[in-house]
């Protein structure tokens, strides 16, 4: 079995370099493989049954934070790399980093950059801190919002990537704000540059209220669920702050791109 994965992968890497990255489960071994053309390097994920693979797949093979092929990718590797020339460090917030695999991805993509994982699952904040043993990563246990609460999770039951979040007076998870991440002590020295928002519909509630840090960062990656909550309007208040903005807005696969002109 070891045997027919190595084979597997040793012919996803021959293959043409239309994807910067090649990943292979090890099946049986509860990882996936995934091997980068461009450094030749490997990174080893551990995956659960269920829906893990699918969130290295979206995030490796479909590259659905990637922008070299966007019209705007060149600018953002442009920024990225004057600030690491200037001694500037890009600050990544990744809310809902679920097994790590996204935080693992921003790492491999912008090495100098210092990453904030936030994520409000106990079990998925296990697997990333497997996934991604960076020291420019930190993870975070709690939920972003628009405003510090308390929350609790729901299990719809289609997997650990379908977790939904409920503000609650009593919840056991706190929430954050991304303002509170930008401007804390911890982070303050850093240069806002990415946030990857993907929370099962609680966009509305990030978008509701405490925007400045919208305008701090010229990119912003989001996964909108309208399509999961028909006529709830998820996506209103994120599509309210950005329509007031000088942003480009790109649609690529599930994500959107915001990224700001000027």
């Amino acid at each position: 079995m070891l045997k027919r994965s190595l084979q597997r992968l040793a012919r996803s890497i021959a293959q043409p370099r239309r994807h910067r990255f090649a990943v292979v489960p090890l099946a049986g071994l509860g990882r996936d493989a995934v091997f980068d053309r461009r450094t030749k390097k490997w990174t080893i994920l551990r995956v659960r049954p269920g829906s893990d693979r699918d969130v290295v797949a979206q995030v490796f093979h479909t590259e659905s934070y990637g922008m070299d092929g966007l019209s705007r990718g060149q600018d953002v590797r442009d920024r990225y790399e004057r600030l690491v020339r200037e001694g500037r460090q890009p600050l990544v917030v990744d809310c809902g980093a679920n097994i790590g695999a996204s935080a693992a991805y921003f790492s491999i993509c912008y090495p100098a950059a210092r990453i904030v994982a936030i994520e409000p699952s106990g079990g998925n904040l296990a697997q990333a801190h497997k996934n991604c043993r960076s020291a420019n990563v930190e993870f975070v246990a709690a939920a972003v919002a628009s405003r510090p609460g308390r929350s609790s999770l729901i299990d719809p039951g289609w997997g650990s990537w379908s977790l939904r979040v409920r503000e609650t007076h009593d919840g056991e998870i706190p929430m954050v704000t991304i303002q509170s991440i930008v401007s804390s002590d911890q982070y303050r020295t850093c240069e806002p540059f990415i946030v990857k928002i993907d929370i099962e519909g609680f966009e509305d509630d990030v978008f509701a209220d405490n925007l400045e840090w919208i305008d701090q960062f010229p990119v912003i990656m989001i996964e909108l669920h309208d399509w999961l909550f028909p006529g709830e309007a998820k996506s209103r208040a994120f599509l309210e702050a950005m329509g007031v903005r000088d942003r480009d807005f790109v649609v690529s696969g599930e994500t959107i791109f915001s990224v700001a002109n000027g």
